[in-house]
């Protein structure tokens, strides 16, 4: 029982904590443009709208919150990153100037409505954007972007895997769904069909140490259950391999270790890339398959392929990160969809 006080009471404070610092803010930069979410009833987006707040905040906005009380039970750890923003503000109401007004409200036909993206289960409005899927929130805090950007920037890299992947691997987390007429498979029956396929070609370290000291084998997985890479080291990691194995998350088929690899020039091999927008293409800058026989005909391809068609996926990989998924990127792309009369967004939603 007192457990449970104790759990609530630190979700109310964090939650009074983050109110606080976004309302009790004295001064922000006015010669920045605006942009005002306003979240009018319950939603899916829950940690969703931190990522592009801080893509905002990047692009010199100042981002304001309308206090809508169903919004504000939703304010969780996620918003700590940036709560304590200057760029970033609850307001009880709309400001003079505002350069997008994005609401929920789809009664509201004077600002641009923001849905949940169900990734192609429903069909997009012609003049609408899609929002990409972000790296993980913890990613964008200021300190770990400016680690994270001179890591990707480093010359001399060294390639000691062909393919690579870290992250959890609890099978009770990670089920098999339908999503619109696809089964996904999951990552757990992915990693089994690799040991059981290429049992002498995969490399699983136990400790931290016996992946340090690794000399480098065609494919590396770490599972979190064993250890827990730090982020330089997560983004290292993806760095010394060619190919990234990008299974779907839990609830939906995207996962972010799929924007954090190819933020790295890591070449994707994935099942889903025909819902990325635009389409990731197959042998261009992905590797994709439709099922278990097609996932191990693609490993078999990887393995084998020219390190000469390897680096022109890379360097394709790279631009499509560039012009479409950096926070640069997004912004600037969102602006011109604007522009050209959009006025429906579509952004990732739930868990």
């Amino acid at each position: 029982m007192f457990q449970k006080i104790k759990i609530i009471f630190r979700k109310y404070f964090l939650q009074f904590l983050i109110l606080y610092q976004l309302y009790n803010k004295k001064t922000y930069n006015e010669n920045n443009k605006s942009v005002v979410f306003d979240i009018k009833r319950p939603s899916c987006f829950l940690r969703h709208l931190v990522n592009p707040t801080v893509f905002f905040v990047l692009n010199n906005y100042n981002v304001f919150f309308r206090f809508r009380y169903h919004f504000t039970k939703q304010l969780g750890f996620y918003y700590r990153l940036i709560s304590n923003r200057e760029e970033v503000r609850l307001i009880f109401k709309k400001p003079k100037f505002v350069s997008y007004y994005f609401t929920n409200d789809a009664s509201d036909k004077q600002n641009i409505l923001i849905k949940p993206d169900e990734f192609g289960i429903e069909e997009y409005q012609h003049d609408s954007f899609r929002v990409p899927p972000p790296m993980h929130p913890m990613v964008y805090n200021a300190n770990t972007f400016d680690l994270v950007e001179r890591i990707r920037t480093e010359k001399e890299i060294v390639k000691k895997y062909r393919i690579v992947f870290a992250g959890n691997l609890a099978s009770e987390m990670y089920k098999s769904f339908n999503w619109g007429n696809e089964l996904y498979i999951n990552r757990v029956k992915l990693v089994s069909l690799l040991i059981e396929e290429f049992h002498d070609k995969v490399f699983i370290p136990k400790t931290y140490e016996e992946y340090i000291n690794d000399k480098g084998a065609l494919i590396c997985i770490i599972d979190r259950s064993w250890f827990s890479l730090n982020t330089e080291d997560y983004f290292r990691f993806y760095q010394s391999g060619y190919f990234s194995f990008c299974p779907p998350g839990i609830r939906q088929p995207f996962c972010h270790n799929l924007i954090e690899s190819m933020y790295t020039g890591c070449i994707p091999i994935l099942q889903y890339g025909k819902l990325m927008s635009p389409e990731l293409i197959n042998n261009f800058n992905s590797v994709s398959y439709n099922n278990a026989d097609s996932f191990l005909r693609g490993i078999y391809s990887v393995l084998k392929m020219e390190k000469r068609l390897i680096d022109s996926m890379s360097d394709n990989v790279t631009k499509y990160y560039d012009n479409n998924l950096s926070p640069e990127a997004v912004v600037n792309n969102l602006e011109n969809s604007i522009l050209n009369g959009c006025k429906t967004i579509y952004m990732p939603a739930g868990n």
